[in-house]
């Protein structure tokens, strides 16, 4: 198959301009496969519009075999993807050079893999892709890889005697589906981060029957509108908003032209950031966290009107329906077996299960009063998660969960107006408390002391805590706007997770 293609393979963005007249033979051809065209190309518009917002960078291949990455960085580029492979029959020859060349202007890279799944199993690519430049690690300079899943480049084609197939591989939506989750499921496994999906509406309409079920990874839309635009139009039904778009194939900067849509600060976390899958966390919603899992590392979720939508780590969330729209959401380990639950309380009493799939109520605790802060943690040290309330900066903790528990530790901590946290901050089963106020997290160890103190996050921000990593430790975290912030360590504190 690699004797039988050009020399740069199949070019992202089958549909674009440059492509389109790419395979055009009377563009001046010099060679090569018709499905891909070429290595003479259309000039490159410098004074192409472009959409005004977010940080702008650019993809290459071994189709752009002179850039000039100096004059790319001057004209405002700041990232740049690279195609790595192709199928499991083709690396680029220029991939190390434009990962170098970009890296040494200041721009943050990564690599990308041009999906062929009617010719190898989606594992078998991965794993070639993970092999052949797309690995990713946390060095602050490295792009998450990309699924580049489009048009079939070599439609209606006999290759070697290989029938290339229709526009969708000759796949149906579910094979195709099928093919995606597995390809990005093994990169996950390989990197510690799911692949951006590159595509078109069109396409993913078309070809996976709008699939709706890849909310757990990031969007690279691709879409050209004529005239300036600000918006690539309609998305996939996967994805309420994306992280890159590819507006333009022919300029203002080589290869496709894209932006990040976000801040220079989101990019950075973009980078640095190992991922877990999205939840969807509606406006208005509650965060909640905890070990739901049983693999000692906890995870987001969200309570809302009596739904509970808890982060998996893999695939979407789990959800299921558990008190009703004024409840109060608690978690703990109610049962000391090592996976944390749900609870609610409504007007004083506290309904707790020990089960997200039976949900029967296994506990009633009344404690505490209507206007009360709910709070949970294991407060002696016995791996039974027990209650609390906070009333105006003094906290009331018991270390029972009978029918009417008495108070077992009554202390003041922190204002009236303050959001209280708990969390073992000094690991094992020692369980400390805290409260952040206008984005300044005070922890305690045993609530008679500040121990540590700092900044994460803004006012407006909701904070969150658990066991990130798994490591035994407690570490902070913040939900804005319903992007999650995670960090695995309260003294570095860089963002490790990000999701939304």
């Amino acid at each position: 198959m690699r004797k039988s293609i050009s020399y740069g393979g199949a070019e992202m963005g089958q549909r674009s301009p440059r492509v389109q007249a790419d395979k055009n033979p009377f563009h001046g051809s010099t060679g090569g496969s018709m499905a891909v065209g070429g290595l003479l190309q259309m000039a490159t518009d410098p004074n192409h519009w472009q959409p005004g917002y977010g940080i702008s960078g650019q993809d290459v291949s071994a189709w752009q075999t002179n850039t000039n990455w100096q004059a790319q960085w001057n004209m405002g580029s700041r990232f740049a993807y690279v195609k790595a492979s192709e199928g499991d029959y083709y690396t680029s020859p220029t991939f190390w050079q434009q990962i170098q060349g970009s890296q040494s202007v200041g721009m943050v890279r990564g690599a990308y893999h041009f999906a062929i799944p009617n010719w190898s199993a989606a594992d078998e690519q991965a794993r070639y892709f993970v092999a052949n430049g797309g690995n990713w690690t946390a060095d602050g300079k490295t792009l998450p890889p990309v699924l580049d899943i489009e048009y079939n480049p070599y439609q209606g084609q006999v290759i070697n005697g290989w029938n290339a197939g229709n526009v969708c591989y000759s796949m149906n939506a579910a094979q195709l589906s099928a093919w995606i989750h597995l390809f990005g499921d093994t990169v996950h496994s390989l990197t510690g981060r799911y692949p951006v999906i590159y595509s078109t509406t069109d396409w993913w309409k078309g070809c996976t029957l709008n699939d709706a079920s890849f909310s757990d990874y990031p969007l690279w839309i691709a879409a050209y509108p004529t005239n300036p635009s600000t918006s690539p139009g309609e998305l996939p039904a996967s994805w309420g908003q994306f992280s890159f778009w590819q507006y333009s194939s022919t300029g203002p900067f080589d290869g496709d032209s894209n932006i990040w849509n976000g801040t220079g600060a989101q990019l950075s976390m973009m980078v640095n950031a190992w991922d877990r899958p999205g939840i969807a966390m509606p406006a208005g919603a509650t965060p909640v966290t905890g070990r739901w899992w049983g693999d000692g590392k906890a995870y987001g979720g969200w309570f809302s009107g009596g739904q509970w939508c808890l982060q998996r780590p893999t695939n979407g969330p789990y959800c299921f329906w558990y008190g009703i729209g004024t409840d109060k959401p608690v978690v703990g380990d109610w049962n000391g077996d090592g996976i944390d639950t749900p609870g609610i309380v409504r007007n004083g009493q506290w309904q707790l299960t020990n089960s997200i799939t039976a949900l029967t109520v296994d506990r009633v605790v009344n404690y505490g009063a209507a206007t009360d802060t709910p709070i949970a943690g294991d407060w002696d040290g016995t791996g039974v998660t027990t209650i609390g309330v906070v009333r105006n900066g003094m906290w009331y903790l018991t270390n029972s969960l009978s029918t009417y528990p008495g108070v077992a530790y009554a202390f003041p901590y922190g204002n009236p107006g303050d959001t209280p946290i708990t969390g073992n901050w000094a690991g094992g089963r020692s369980w400390g408390i805290g409260v952040v106020r206008n984005g300044w997290f005070y922890l305690s160890n045993n609530g008679q002391g500040v121990d540590n103190y700092f900044p994460f996050g803004v006012g407006t921000d909701t904070p969150v805590t658990g066991d990130w990593d798994g490591v035994g430790g407690a570490t902070v975290g913040i939900v804005r706007n319903g992007t999650w912030q995670l960090t695995n360590n309260n003294n570095t504190r860089q963002v490790n997770i990000v999701f939304n």
